[in-house]
């Protein structure tokens, strides 16, 4: 329900108290039901890292209320800020949303919380709360403090550039699955960053798409490496192998959502991050090549993981069992929506090509 209202609030002050609140059942969550000893240090560290950085909007939201009267978006967008509070203002809310989306290096908390925290928890963080910072940008940041995306939009783009690419290297190395796919998570949610950064209705378009992929894509993963997990109890990759032969239906679903993981043609993630290199290309060719670094590595890691946990002798573990009717359509939901969004890319640009516009009309102002 507060994720909810999250999405639906147009004022930034209340904004900021649900984006406050989301933090508590998270670590409560994390820190009771996950399946290690460690999930405590993963609980400690989001909490650490999401009420560290949050604390910086306090100070904007405190001259907005005192000095403007209003935390409202609309009010706001109104105002005439000066070039050094626009600046100053934007700076601040950047870090806190940069946490939530998460990018290099704020990003340590999200590979810790995803080990430790339950499947369920996971799908939910990875689906939902991560999309919160990129939303912020496009709603609240980027509208009423234009110049400040100017200012610091080189800075930002270099960060994003620097995410994506160290993100997904630390993915390549990865031996623990559900860490593999966090950093994923990591690299593909820098891509919308630089999306939102271009100004542009493409690149905006382009990085809410990738949101909306991202989300079922990833928790599908999750919910896939979960299924893994009930059973044999490790998300090593080295002990897995020939699932293929025991598994097929898991097998299918799971390589349709990889499909979705490497952006593959007609999947949600190929249609926004399409619309993100496009929108780049147009600005800077040599960041729209060195965030396109993310499609190749993505495919490097994805591949090997599926290739190395359906193909080859079966691992060390022995019992099999196929998907239960719950786990079928818990992935079913995940895998539909993945391979249906990469064609439904014309009618989410149509009926929201006037709301960017009119973003990126006030951002230019």
């Amino acid at each position: 329900g507060v994720l909810v209202l999250c999405f639906c609030v147009r004022d930034f002050l209340t904004f900021y108290v649900l984006f406050e609140v989301l933090g508590f059942p998270m670590f409560l969550l994390i820190g009771q039901y996950g399946p290690r000893p460690q999930r405590v240090n993963a609980a400690y560290k989001c909490f650490v890292y999401t009420f560290g950085g949050s604390a910086f909007i306090l100070p904007v939201l405190v001259y907005l209320q005192f000095w403007l009267g209003s935390t409202e978006v609309f009010f706001l967008r109104g105002v005439q800020f000066t070039e050094y509070e626009q600046a100053l203002f934007f700076g601040l809310c950047a870090v806190p949303f940069g946490v939530k989306i998460p990018v290099v290096p704020l990003h340590l908390w999200l590979p810790e919380a995803h080990v430790e925290a339950p499947t369920p928890i996971s799908m939910l963080l990875a689906g939902l709360l991560l999309k919160t910072g990129g939303y912020a940008f496009i709603r609240f940041l980027l509208p009423v403090f234009p110049h400040g995306g100017y200012v610091w939009g080189p800075l930002l783009t270099g960060v994003g550039v620097f995410s994506v690419v160290v993100a997904s290297l630390y993915a390549l190395v990865q031996v623990d699955m559900k860490r593999m796919i966090a950093y994923a998570s990591v690299a593909h949610m820098s891509v919308v960053l630089l999306g939102i950064l271009t100004g542009t209705p493409e690149g905006s378009t382009g990085a809410t798409y990738l949101m909306l992929a991202h989300g079922y894509t990833s928790a599908g993963l999750f919910a896939g490496i979960g299924v893994l997990y009930d059973r044999y109890h490790t998300r090593t990759v080295r002990y897995y192998g020939g699932l293929a032969g025991v598994m097929p239906v898991f097998g299918v679903a799971f390589f349709l959502l990889t499909l979705g993981n490497l952006s593959f043609p007609f999947t949600g993630g190929f249609t926004g991050e399409f619309m993100i290199l496009a929108a780049l290309g147009v600005s800077n060719l040599w960041v729209c090549f060195l965030a396109g670094a993310t499609v190749f590595l993505s495919l490097c890691y994805s591949v090997w993981l599926f290739n190395r946990l359906f193909y080859g002798p079966v691992g060390h573990l022995r019992t099999h069992q196929e998907l239960t009717p719950v786990e079928v359509g818990t992935l079913g939901w995940t895998t539909l929506w993945t391979v249906g969004l990469g064609f439904g890319g014309s009618f989410f640009v149509g009926s929201t090509q006037d709301c960017y516009e009119y973003v990126v009309g006030l951002v230019g102002r």
